[in-house]
């Protein structure tokens, strides 16, 4: 009976139950079931700039330091580094499809079923801006890991223009400081620093502005010998005003033509005077943009060719590496390191334009301490290129002894070869200090 009760009283519970859940309502909604607002985060800027405008804003930027805002750049890829890794690829990027090497996209993400960049082709990179300096001291403008569009496929070969260009003065050229427009220029060719790239001065009357490169025709770097230009030729280029360390250059400037001058580049007719060549004519002969240190080789570096110093004697170019003018004991001389093992601390100095004709001998006035009775192990080549290392030169060494140091006049007779190039490279221990370069020719 117990049981029955029981069992009718769960039933009426039951039922009561039942009743208040259908008559009572909700109060509120639960939670999570409500219709959420959608939050839309704003849309990053993008700010279209070009490139000349990228290089004036990276030179405000610190050295390695990106800008906060994103830039995007439309131009054309002038050149293509060959190395792709992880779906990236490098390539230079200018205004216009005339060869510069205006701004760098660093290890930029190629787009989908895009296997290569292509030089020529006219794209829009999208990124930060980087201020890079290299070894050198040179600002690269730069966007690392760029995204980018392709608007226009290009050939391997970018189309150059050399004849629309507006031709004007150098001065006028100096005077405008326009860093978005390409001009033709004629001047005289003087002081060439670097006859791979093409680095020298371009002089017109009283005015005179830097190439920092030379391209040809078809837009190529490195082909400067193959223009067949020489010191007091007149040439016509075009290019853009930039600037380096507030000093007016042409970086890259387009080759157009060349009126052959006087000469003079070779050192025809110029034999090397009998006073001899010290560090006092390098500094004064100075021709690349950095000075020649002292007590310390700055940012020369044995296996890079943009760091080495360069200069002018007797109107033949001289490069050299791991160089610098000497202090204390051995002020007035050229410094130059020396290491047995370590190739890349091994100094260097040579003539990079040859003589009218062949050497005859090479006379180094070398000095050391007066308690060494030999002069610093270094070796001097004789060769028909620049910068030999086959042929060595043997020395007869005369010594005056002092009493803080001793002088070594070592005279390397180049007379049994056909030589119009030397080379000093000091690959023994211990550094180098000469006092004088006397070179005779035949």
């Amino acid at each position: 009976m117990k049981k029955i009760f029981y069992s009718i009283m769960a039933l009426a519970i039951a039922a009561m139950t039942f009743q208040s859940c259908e008559d009572v309502p909700m109060p509120y909604d639960m939670p999570g079931s409500e219709d959420k607002p959608t939050v839309v985060e704003p849309a990053e800027e993008v700010i279209e700039i070009t490139c000349a405008k990228a290089i004036e804003l990276c030179n405000a930027l610190a050295d390695g330091a990106s800008s906060t805002e994103t830039y995007s750049i439309t131009g054309y890829i002038t050149d293509v580094y060959s190395t792709i890794s992880y779906n990236q690829q490098s390539f230079w990027l200018s205004d216009n499809n005339d060869g510069q090497k205006m701004v760098q996209a660093y290890w930029a993400n190629l787009p989908q079923g895009v296997e290569a960049f292509t030089k020529g082709s006219k794209v829009k990179i999208t990124g930060k801006l980087l201020k890079f300096v290299n070894s050198s001291n040179e600002v690269i403008p730069e966007i690392k890991n760029a995204d980018v569009e392709i608007i226009e496929q290009g050939s391997s070969t970018p189309d150059i223009p050399t004849g629309d260009a507006k031709h004007i003065t150098i001065s006028e050229f100096l005077s405008k400081k326009d860093s978005l427009t390409t001009y033709e220029l004629t001047g005289t060719v003087k002081n060439i620093a670097n006859t791979t790239y093409g680095n020298f001065d371009l002089v017109e009357g009283d005015a005179k502005i830097y190439i920092y490169g030379l391209l040809d025709k078809d837009g190529n770097a490195k082909n400067f010998a193959g223009l067949g230009i020489s010191e007091g030729d007149e040439v016509t280029l075009t290019g853009v005003y930039s600037e380096y360390k507030n000093s007016p250059q042409i970086k890259n400037a387009q080759f157009v033509s060349v009126k052959k001058g006087s000469g003079g580049g070779t050192g025809e007719n110029n034999p090397p005077t009998g006073d001899g060549m010290t560090v006092e004519s390098l500094k004064a002969g100075k021709a690349c943009e950095s000075d020649l240190p002292t007590n310390s080789y700055g940012s020369q570096t044995y296996n890079s060719e943009s760091t080495w110093y360069a200069w002018k004697y007797d109107n033949i170019t001289y490069k050299g590496s791991r160089i610098c003018a000497a202090n204390g004991d051995f002020t007035g001389c050229i410094q130059v390191q020396g290491n047995a093992s370590d190739v890349s601390k091994q100094g260097f100095l040579f003539n990079e334009t040859p003589f009218s004709s062949e050497i005859k001998s090479v006379v180094l006035v070398v000095k050391g301490k007066a308690t060494y009775d030999t002069p610093t192990e270094f070796s001097v080549y004789g060769g028909s290129a620049a910068r030999p290392t086959t042929n060595v030169i043997t020395a007869q060494t005369k010594t005056e002894t002092g009493s803080t140091l001793n002088t070594f006049t070592m005279t390397f007779d180049f007379s049994n070869g056909n030589y119009k190039y030397f080379h000093i490279w000091n690959n023994a221990v211990g550094a180098l200090y000469i006092e004088k370069i006397i070179v005779t020719l035949k």
